[in-house]
């Protein structure tokens, strides 16, 4: 299953989005086993929450610092794109172009 999250999302603890819980489910789906123990309880309890609470902060700054980002903890299109990665509809839309 392919998760589609809003290229375009910027979002600042505290804030609300309902694009946040397919970020976390992203995340949760690609977590190492030694993120998994750090913050696997944490996803799971927060995995339906479109509130980017105070205790996701530390997940979301070592995920961006994972990426090889400065881990602001500010989810913004740098942070999806790292995350998440080109949708399929993306990539064909590049192929369809790059044939024309």
């Amino acid at each position: 299953d392919e998760i589609i999250v809003d290229p375009k999302l910027l979002l600042k603890p505290g804030q609300t989005s309902p694009e946040l819980p397919k970020l976390l489910a992203k995340i949760a789906r690609n977590l190492d086993d030694e993120m998994g123990g750090a913050y696997g309880e944490i996803l799971a309890r927060l995995a339906t929450s479109e509130v980017y609470e105070p205790e996701l902060v530390p997940v979301i700054r070592a995920v961006q610092k994972k990426a090889g980002m400065k881990g602001d903890s500010v989810i913004g299109p740098r942070t999806v794109a790292a995350l998440v990665g080109t949708s399929k509809a993306d990539k064909i839309q590049k192929v369809q172009v790059a044939l024309e």
